[in-house]
């Protein structure tokens, strides 16, 4: 049960971030992609540290060194800001339908951040599943009315650095058993430091000239919400992730576009062609059938990652019931001993066998007897006594 609400909330929020993003930079004017990322960022960061230090719902467990925080976090930050403002620039210049479609070249850019990582190894059906996507999203860009190629490129930087994101978000998780929580308490300030810095670099005097800090004092309350809402996405997409897997969240992004995509449409009134529609559904048979093979082959290391356990487990057994058997084995015959013209006499105690041993025993002795007599030379003989 908790998953599904998770997933649903999720769903609303993501969706709802989408269209007070587009809201503020575009109808309200706010034409600062930067400083819409960072107001999510920094909600993201201040309900974080509320919740994990201040009134300690969450748990903050996790030690995270200076090195760490620079090598590891501070990066990951960095492709994290950087998809988060190429992403809200797009907006600027393209619709929310289209904006959707191209997001169905994630895949794409993950995959080739993982072969570049060296994190999955290419395969015919995965080559197969990103063409198809590859495709449609060709014939979504031949069918926009309003293409831009500027908006297009932010885009497609957004979604290389999110794909680099991704890579380096699992290799985040992995090293720290983070809390969906507690991950951003480090992250968030992260963030919040890159996004400091293109604004400073792109937007801060562009944001005087234009009175951007009007514009946020006179819609405070939607600027609010969109810092609440950056918080609750950032967490959802963890909490659906930690609670059901990665897999899911990406399915449930491929539904939140296809449904905006539909809202865009219908109720925004963006004209969406019958060339886009076609590519766009070539694009998602590419994406489902991408996570499908992904799920495949995770099912397939985990088959066989169990079945090498079970042969482990049974290799170990084995070795433990011949180190017991070892030791009820009959002792092994004397060596021979030469004595009075004899090569020698060699002793093999019965050592208590009874019945089937002693048989056992006796023709071992009369094989070693005949083995023993072509090499004897004249006169010499051996005796093997039992």
């Amino acid at each position: 049960m908790l998953v599904v609400v998770c997933c649903v909330c999720w769903l609303s929020m993501s969706s709802a971030t989408i269209l007070i993003n587009k809201h503020l930079m575009v109808d309200l004017g706010f034409h600062f992609p930067a400083a819409v990322a960072a107001l999510g960022m920094a909600g993201t960061t201040v309900f974080s540290f509320l919740a994990c230090v201040v009134l300690r719902i969450a748990p903050c467990s996790a030690s995270v060194s200076p090195y760490f925080f620079f090598t590891r976090v501070l990066s990951t930050a960095f492709f994290t800001a950087l998809s988060f403002q190429a992403g809200n620039t797009a907006y600027l210049y393209l619709s929310v339908a289209f904006v959707q479609m191209l997001k169905a070249f994630t895949p794409v850019s993950t995959m080739l951040c993982a072969f570049l990582f060296r994190l999955e190894r290419p395969t015919a059906r995965l080559i197969a599943t990103v063409c198809c996507i590859c495709i449609g999203v060709a014939a979504s860009s031949l069918g926009e009315l309003n293409f831009s190629t500027f908006g297009v490129l932010a885009m497609l930087v957004s979604i290389a650095a999110e794909g680099l994101r991704i890579v380096m978000m699992q290799h985040l998780l992995a090293s720290k058993q983070f809390h969906p929580v507690e991950v951003w308490l480090y992250l968030g300030p992260a963030c919040c430091i890159w996004l400091a810095v293109l604004i400073g670099v792109f937007e801060v005097h562009h944001m005087q000239d234009s009175h951007g800090l009007a514009i946020v004092s006179g819609h405070a309350w939607q600027f609010g919400f969109a810092a609440v809402a950056g918080f609750a996405v950032n967490v959802l997409a963890m909490c659906v992730i930690k609670l059901a897997s990665a897999l899911t969240l990406k399915v449930l992004g491929m539904c939140k576009d296809v449904g905006l995509v539909a809202f865009s449409a219908l109720l925004l009134g963006e004209h969406v062609t019958g060339l886009q529609l076609a590519g766009y559904s070539v694009s998602l048979l590419g994406f489902g059938c991408y996570n499908y093979v992904k799920a495949a082959d995770a099912r397939s290391e985990s088959q066989a990652a169990a079945a090498a356990g079970r042969a482990r487990g049974q290799q170990q057994q084995q070795q433990v019931l011949l180190r017991g058997l070892k030791g009820k084995l009959p002792r092994t015959p004397s060596p021979l001993r030469r004595k009075q013209g004899m090569i020698g006499t060699a002793t093999m105690p019965n050592a208590g066998c009874e019945g089937a041993a002693a048989a056992a025993a006796a023709a071992a002795a009369a094989a070693v007897e005949r083995l023993a007599e072509p090499l004897l030379p004249k006169g010499v003989s051996i005796k093997v006594l039992v």
